[in-house]
């Protein structure tokens, strides 16, 4: 049986002039079987010295046969264990010198051993946040052809990984709750009894710096409570939709973005900072309602302390979510018609059938060679979102956008068009709210040089 252990030899690396050279093998140690063999070690010169030459002795009988002729290289003779105890053997090494001398050990187990597996640790400690985690092991006495392979019964423990030998890799969930837990994770070598096990220990999720209630949420609005453990504390209340932040794994991510969110509004270049602190809260904020939200969007609602004048970031970032209300869809019919075209003016008339509520109807040019009917309409849709979001920034009631943007009954309407073009006839219902409540109805037209395809 032999066994073979890998790591690199480079000879080139730079040496700088007080620089000691060392020898660093793959392992401390080599564990081997008790009916010996043939085995090597390789390992790799540090800071080498010019025409010196390595060698290794070992004063135990047991290893035979060692050569150091290959570089980076020791191989070695291993004899048959006949006792009953386990045995070990230092291998000692001589270069340019060294003192001590570098050494590494040979474990040979005894015949009819039993396989133990020793864990780096009994017991791992993960933060309440979760991730992914590893812990070490060895095998002693191993068995040949002998798999290893872990479980946890817990389903906050996931993707449990052996692949890798001397490791068991997995990932921790995070932990929402108040209370800190354990989990046994238990292994599966050569029918071991009782299974050797390490436990995972996950602290509780750490007492919010601030917190935030949400309350009557419709299609564009919902209020927010934020109460701070710290009355006296300033701190910073942002709210953004979540696919924003997606990606983001960790709080300094989401800090970042605030960071670069100030940067861009600072065109005066008066610092980033002097944006946020327009913006600093202090003290419990009490039904504050948000206003010009995007329907069934999910938002997250964060909150975090800082120093009111550098505005570094003191507290983790407390954080919440929610979805704005989708509008109610109602099923209308719209009847667009092209009454007349000339050269590369149109006439149209869209009337709603059987509604007297407000509709929206328009002709959309900003089509895209790559698009299709349906990537269109999510660019109307989105585009009526975002011009009612800014309508009510600019202190628009939803009133005021009815009876400026959209129609009753009927609505004619008459453009020029560019050549060589393509456009979509559209129309849509829309609620008190001026929102979206009914499918697009829709026309897509051509143009050419000179005229209008349809």
């Amino acid at each position: 049986m032999g066994s073979s252990l890998f790591a690199g030899c480079n000879n080139d690396d730079p040496v700088t002039p007080d620089a000691q050279p060392e020898i660093v093998f793959a392992k401390e140690s080599l564990d081997v079987p008790a009916e010996g063999g043939p085995f090597q070690i390789e390992y790799t010169i540090e800071n080498p010295v010019a025409n010196a030459t390595l060698s290794a002795k070992c004063n135990d009988s047991w290893i035979t046969d060692i050569d150091t002729k290959t570089s980076g290289v020791i191989s070695f003779n291993v004899t048959k264990n006949e006792t009953a105890e386990k045995r070990e053997a230092i291998i000692e090494v001589s270069y340019a010198d060294i003192q001590p001398a570098p050494s590494f050990k040979v474990k040979q187990t005894f015949p009819n051993a039993q396989p133990e597996i020793v864990f780096a640790k009994e017991s791992l400690d993960v933060p309440a946040e979760g991730g992914p985690f590893q812990i070490e092991y060895t095998i002693e006495n191993p068995v040949a052809n002998a798999t290893l392979s872990a479980k946890c019964n817990d389903s906050w423990i996931t993707d449990i990984d052996t692949k890798t030998a001397g490791v068991i890799s997995f990932n921790v969930t995070k932990n929402e709750t108040a209370e800190k837990r354990e989990a046994i994770i238990e292994v599966s070598y050569a029918d071991i009894q009782p299974a050797p096990s390490f436990t995972a220990k996950q602290a509780a999720r750490p007492e919010e710096a601030f917190t935030i209630t949400i309350s009557d949420i419709t299609t564009k609005t919902f209020r927010t409570t934020v109460r701070p453990g710290d009355q006296e504390m300033y701190y910073l209340l942002n709210i953004i939709p979540s696919r924003a932040a997606a990606d983001f794994k960790t709080d300094d991510e989401l800090y970042q973005y605030d960071i670069d969110f100030y940067t861009d509004m600072d065109a005066t270049g008066s610092g980033w900072q002097s944006w946020a602190q327009e913006y600093l809260e202090q003290g419990t904020i009490a039904d504050r309602l948000i206003e010009n939200m995007e329907p069934d969007t999910e938002y997250l609602v964060y909150a975090y302390g800082v120093d009111p004048i550098t505005i570094e970031r003191l507290t983790p970032i407390s954080k919440k979510t929610l979805t704005t209300l989708a509008p109610q869809t109602i099923d209308t019919k719209f009847d667009i018609q092209i009454v007349s075209t000339e050269g590369l003016n149109i006439d149209v008339l869209v009337k709603a059938n059987d509604y007297d509520g407000h509709f929206v109807a328009k002709i959309y040019g900003s089509v895209d060679a790559a698009d299709t009917d349906a990537t269109v309409l999510e660019k109307i849709s989105e585009s009526w979102i975002d011009n009612v979001q800014i309508y009510g920034w600019m202190g628009y009631t939803a009133e005021m956008i009815l009876s400026q943007y959209t129609f009753q009954q009927s609505r004619e309407i008459q453009e020029t068009l560019e050549p060589n073009s393509k456009y979509y006839i559209y129309a849509f219902a829309v609620d008190d709210e001026a929102l979206r409540c009914s499918d697009i109805v829709f026309i897509p037209i051509t143009t050419n040089d000179t005229s209008i395809q349809h």
